[in-house]
């Protein structure tokens, strides 16, 4: 009797540890991740938003095109800062007709670049 009722304890305690073990770890993997975004792409950041704007996005944005009234916006950048594992990078993209002030944010978790209309 003792023996079957051993048994029948060890399995939840058991599965109570693993399940514990697991929560513990996981937020150090993600911050380990956190940080590594963080050292690989403190160089990189203005460069990404750059060359994903102007090949990726203005593209296919008409609006911002005529607003600009160009095809090659001149980019000039801000001082790159990390709020919430996510990179800001503010710019102006400067054409002819206007300049439009934006902020290229880059998600390290989700390895994706948005873009915000700066204030």
């Amino acid at each position: 009797m003792r023996k079957a009722l051993r048994n029948t304890l060890r399995v939840p305690i058991l599965l109570a540890l693993s399940v514990g073990v697991l929560f513990l770890l996981l937020p150090i993997q993600e911050s380990e991740s956190a940080t590594e975004c963080r050292r690989s792409l403190t160089r990189q950041a203005k460069n990404l938003v750059q060359e994903d704007y102007l090949k990726s996005r203005f593209p296919y944005w008409q609006i911002e095109k005529k607003m600009l009234g160009t095809l090659t916006p001149n980019l000039s950048f801000g001082k790159v800062t990390i709020e919430d594992d996510a990179y800001h990078v503010p710019f102006t993209a400067v054409g002819p007709d206007a300049t439009l002030v934006r902020v290229g944010i880059i998600d390290c978790e989700l390895q994706e670049i948005d873009y915000a209309f700066a204030s």
